[in-house]
């Protein structure tokens, strides 16, 4: 064996699939009813005040026992081959797919709130506005191939804009420091 390998394929991540509510509070509920329905799962939050936040929503007010990791510090052994559930969306696409790469899990949920900067940046209000119209809950979360496609776009475009990334504690400051489109 030579010291490359030109037939091993590139590692793929798994489909990443995206939970969306209206807002934090729906997608709060959403996760916890999420995690009680799962055994084995990672939770990851890419920001300390995402963290935190979830931290004291899951264990403090409802007393469970579920480590909350961050994506800048975790360890992929803990994360191989179990879901892996992401507590929000990276906005740049490259650095969310390499830390899915790295970890290697068997599935991945995205929970989302359309109240959340990287959808707000893109015009949420008005997606809000229509699930309203159309007789949509708060409380109901909505999953769709398109909605990740859409995603995914969002942070490509964002990943264009961005030529120095500064780094933050939650996604609304990581959008003041970054610029927004």
């Amino acid at each position: 064996m030579g010291i490359f390998n030109f037939s091993q394929k590139k590692k793929e991540a798994p489909n990443i699939k995206d939970m969306v509510w209206m807002n934090r509070s729906a997608k709060l509920g959403g996760c916890l009813k999420l995690i009680q329905e799962q055994k084995d799962v990672a939770v990851v939050a890419w920001f300390s005040k995402t963290q935190e936040e979830f931290h004291h929503f899951l264990n403090e007010q409802h007393g469970l026992d579920i480590e909350i990791h961050l994506a800048q510090t975790i360890i992929s052994t803990k994360i191989s081959n179990i879901k892996l559930i992401l507590l929000e969306h990276f906005p740049l696409r490259n650095k969310e797919e390499n830390l899915i790469l790295n970890l290697n899990p068997t599935e991945v949920v995205v929970l989302n709130s359309l109240d959340e900067p990287l959808f707000e940046v893109f015009g949420s209000e008005e997606i809000i506005r229509l699930m309203k119209n159309l007789g949509m809950k708060e409380d109901e979360m909505i999953e769709h191939p398109m909605i990740s496609k859409s995603i995914v776009r969002a942070q490509q475009k964002l990943e264009q804009k961005v030529t120095y990334e500064n780094s933050a504690n939650s996604s609304k400051e990581w959008f003041e420091r970054n610029g927004s489109i």
